[in-house]
């Protein structure tokens, strides 16, 4: 096999040096890439075909030798050019990617990496993505997949969820049908990363707002709250203009957005429950949001929930028991419990004011006292101190 320097080489040579001097060679490279399709696929059937071909008898990869493309070895295959037209891109030399185009090239055919070469080239800023946008693209190249794979997404998304010069500039041609072509992933990445004025405006030109990633299983209010900055404001944006149906939906992880809000953005959060989203929804591990607030001790989110229809003995029999059963076992699993023996009053006593049962039992039996005489309830000061509650001994 030739080393990629060699024909890194051949190939500076061949573009570089000769492309003004020696006409007799271009017409030859001309003659060999009409008649090898510029190296380039047009279905999806062609270009498992040639990958299925390329595999040796015993699957490693033969090098790819026709007309001067770049071989490599299967350690090198990503990052490095795979064929003439991909390497001419690469190296952004615009007057080249015009001869190509001019010699009958179709930039929508798949380079051996599955790519179109309309999608390479629209990879960065440059000379080569301006003349595309100018002179190639069209409406019907929104939709237009960008890869071989059938679960492809299409320009519009792989634009919106690269380059934001580029995106802008797709925009800007007033080519009608982009929002409305963008897909979960793309959508949510623009929720995430532009302002929210900006999104208001998108959503007048029909950005799929209702979107589930099919990876995921995000919604758009997730993405809102997982924003960096200014999350309140997009997740009032989104909620406003969202299915309410799918506030409560749940993502991979079995959270809803205001799981994640509890976690990344109180005033999100609070947004969230005041839309009447679901405080009881539980996790993988069978908690609700009142479970891992009395855990993490937050006598705030504690309140806020309860204020907003959380449960208070959400988890009777189950292994984990109750908020208060998990608030206990919070306490004694910190280094130096009796640090928190004010909070762990006051939360119970929270708890307790919307109906908190201290007689409640786990799927073990135990009542809340239980687990404190389980776990040394001497180490937080005597019992009846810590649960000062309606005079309970």
């Amino acid at each position: 096999m030739v080393s990629n320097q060699n024909c890194e080489i051949e190939f500076n040579e061949l573009f570089y040096a000769d492309f003004h001097t020696n006409e007799p060679m271009l017409n030859d490279l001309r003659t060999r890439l009409h008649k090898q399709n510029f190296q380039l696929f047009t279905t999806r059937t062609d270009f498992y075909a040639y990958h299925h071909h390329a595999q040796g008898q015993n699957g490693e990869n033969k090098p790819y030798n026709l007309c001067r493309s770049v071989p490599r070895e299967p350690a090198e295959w990503v990052g490095t050019p795979c064929d003439i037209v991909t390497n001419i891109v690469h190296e952004n030399d615009v007057n080249l990617f015009q001869l190509l185009v001019s010699w009958g090239m179709n930039v929508r055919k798949y380079n051996r990496d599955g790519w179109t070469i309309l999608s390479v080239a629209l990879h960065h800023p440059g000379p080569i993505a301006d003349y595309v946008f100018t002179n190639i693209i069209t409406p019907a190249d929104i939709t237009t997949p960008v890869m071989v794979s059938e679960h492809s997404m299409n320009l519009a998304s792989y634009l919106a969820l690269g380059d934001e010069t580029l995106f802008q500039k797709l925009l800007t041609l007033d080519t009608p049908g982009v929002m409305a072509a963008l897909d979960a992933k793309a959508t949510h990445h623009l929720i995430r990363e532009y302002p929210a004025s900006d999104i208001s405006l998108f959503l007048t030109s029909g950005l799929p707002i209702n979107a589930v990633d099919d990876e995921s299983k995000d919604t758009s209010v997730h993405a809102a709250v997982s924003r960096v900055a200014n999350a309140l404001e997009m997740v009032d944006v989104v909620c406003n203009a969202i299915d309410p149906a799918l506030l409560n939906t749940t993502n991979f992880f079995a959270e809803t957005a205001l799981w994640q809000a509890y976690r990344w953005d109180t005033l999100a959060f609070k947004f969230l429950l005041r839309q009447g989203m679901d405080p009881d929804v539980l996790d993988l591990r069978g908690l609700t949001l009142l479970h891992q607030a009395c855990w993490d001790m937050r006598p705030e989110m504690v309140k806020a929930l309860l204020e907003h229809g959380a449960n208070p003995n959400a988890g009777v029999g189950s292994l984990h028991g109750t908020p208060m059963h998990y608030l206990m076992d919070s306490a004694f699993d910190k280094e130096f419990p009796q640090d928190y023996r004010a909070v762990t009053v006051e939360i119970i006593s929270i708890l307790e004011d919307k109906g908190g049962n201290v007689h409640a039992q786990n799927s073990q039996g135990e009542t809340v006292a239980g687990v404190m005489g389980r776990r040394g309830a001497a180490v937080m000061g005597d019992i009846h101190g810590i649960m000062p509650i309606r005079g309970q001994k």
